[in-house]
């Protein structure tokens, strides 16, 4: 129902309609406009070389479409400057139909990245007995720590205590306190009601994500406009070339 409900939004933006809202220098809404002739705010070129079909038809509006959505991905979607390492994107036609003198077509997109900033972390575990000298959870330096104190508790009663990541508005904290109490971080014994609980430090490999976008294009001569609104008004899709 959304996708039926988004397809006839994009047609009442760009076909039967014209371009909503864009006129020529002449005063001539674009449905009085001569085929080809660009109008404003036209000229748009989002991307080098992806000239909208000068031949259109169904097969050349899907191959542009196929040559434009992981191109537009790569440069406009993706934070190049975030990512080491970007796997993708590639793209799949879902839909595609005749509207008026174009084409809407519905692309689906996937790609990996990759952050290269390691993560880090401390985790807490349980253990029976060991060769370091503990540091009771009572010390001035981590008794005021409820974050640090909910993790000791949890790996006294269940054996591991889980993970506190950098991110942790805690994280910093706990990581000096603990430091200052044993003098140490990684290998750190922390005793609590005669249990003993070890501190480990970890650094991981930047974290990866599968991404995903769904978007639509109307193909028309001489424009092609995207969305990626599930349900939009009918002007909301942009311009992207024309």
């Amino acid at each position: 129902m959304h996708r039926r409900r988004f397809l006839r939004s994009v047609v009442l933006s760009m076909g039967a309609a014209g371009l909503v809202g864009c006129v020529d220098r002449g005063g001539r809404s674009s449905g009085e406009l001569d085929r080809g002739q660009h109008l404003e705010p036209c000229p748009v070129d989002t991307l080098d070389d992806h000239d909208p079909p000068s031949n259109l038809d169904r097969e050349t509006a899907e191959r542009f479409v196929r040559s434009y959505e992981p191109s537009y991905i790569e440069h406009v979607r993706i934070d190049v400057d975030r990512y080491g390492r970007v796997e993708g994107p590639t793209t799949t036609v879902e839909e595609t139909r005749a509207v008026d003198d174009g084409y809407v077509i519905v692309v689906d997109s996937r790609w990996r990245t990759s952050d290269p900033s390691p993560v880090r972390s401390l985790e807490f575990e349980r253990v029976d007995e060991t060769d370091v000298k503990p540091v009771p959870i009572d010390h001035e330096r981590l008794t005021e720590n409820g974050t640090l104190r909910q993790l000791v508790e949890d790996s006294v009663d269940e054996g591991r205590g889980g993970t506190l990541y950098q991110e942790h508005p805690d994280y910093r904290r706990t990581r000096e306190g603990i430091e200052d109490a044993a003098g140490r971080v990684d290998g750190a014994i922390i005793e609590h009601r005669d249990n003993l609980v070890r501190v480990s430090e970890i650094e991981r490999p930047g974290v990866h994500g599968d991404r995903a976008e769904t978007a639509a294009y109307y193909v028309a001569p001489g424009v092609v406009s995207r969305s990626t609104e599930p349900d939009p008004d009918p002007e909301t899709g942009d311009i992207v070339e024309c």
